[in-house]
């Protein structure tokens, strides 16, 4: 049996989005929130996991803004919760650490969170 390229290149395509989905998920069980993350002067930013998205998925995005300058926020809900119970969850998370001026950055589900 021969397999068109294209399909083949599909195949490939999944199976490497499901290695790095798979890398974000185990990274995130083994490693916590870096410290230096609560560190920057240039500003807050949020960052709001998708549906099942653990904190490592956003970790090169995040990484990228602390060597900005920003500290980096991630609020814990639980991502299986209704949008409406992750949004009050992330309002009370804001009004306790007193943000202002943010920037977010969100994931899937975590996108439909922020615009509510």
């Amino acid at each position: 049996m021969i397999i068109d390229q294209s399909l083949l290149m599909l195949i490939i395509n999944i199976i490497q989005e499901y290695i790095l989905i798979l890398r974000h998920k185990v990274f995130s069980l083994f490693s916590t929130i870096p410290e230096n993350y609560n560190k920057g002067d240039a500003g807050n930013v949020l960052m709001i996991v998708g549906f099942n998205g653990p904190w490592g998925s956003l970790k090169t995005i995040s990484d990228r803004l602390n060597k900005q300058g920003y500290k980096i926020h991630f609020p814990k809900f639980k991502t299986r919760d209704p949008i409406l119970k992750i949004v009050d969850e992330i309002s009370q998370f804001i009004n306790d650490y007193q943000l202002e001026n943010i920037i977010i950055v969100a994931h899937s589900k975590g996108g439909i969170v922020a615009r509510n």
